[in-house]
């Protein structure tokens, strides 16, 4: 692999076995870029170290929302990608202007906001428990 192609290289974010792999490899094929590089959404924190290191210069998402929950959970510093010459692109992506895209927004924030109610839910029972437990042992420590 020489270096042009190692600055050049493409990151797909998408599930091989997921429902959005047929048309992420019919939009591959369609561009030429059977050499991608497959990265599972859950790890896109590999992609966005690729991307800030200068690995990586074209990264595609089956969907925008796919990219809007990898931001609210800030598993990307999005800054750099901006400030690099990174080329985004979408498999399916809804007009900007239309009501569709607005609802993929909304849909994504809202299951973000639904995850994260769930998780401080969670640390706020934790936290409950360790509270009443040291509660507990300074009482004992005391008598």
């Amino acid at each position: 692999m020489n270096a042009q192609t190692q600055t050049e290289c493409v990151a797909v974010v998408c599930d091989r076995d997921g429902g959005d792999a047929p048309a992420m490899e019919a939009f591959l094929t369609a561009q030429g870029l059977a050499d991608a590089e497959w990265f599972a959404p859950r790890d896109v924190d590999e992609v966005d170290q690729a991307v800030c290191t200068g690995r990586v210069r074209r990264v595609v998402f089956p969907t925008e929302t796919q990219l809007l929950e990898a931001l609210w959970n800030n598993e990307i510093a999005f800054e750099h990608w901006l400030a690099s010459d990174l080329r985004l692109e979408f498999v399916k992506m809804c007009e900007p202007t239309s009501a569709a895209h607005v609802e993929a927004v909304f849909e994504s924030w809202r299951r973000w906001q639904r995850r994260h109610r769930r998780r401080q839910f969670v640390a706020g029972i934790i936290l409950s428990i360790v509270a009443i437990v040291a509660a507990f042992v300074l009482l004992l420590i005391r008598n």
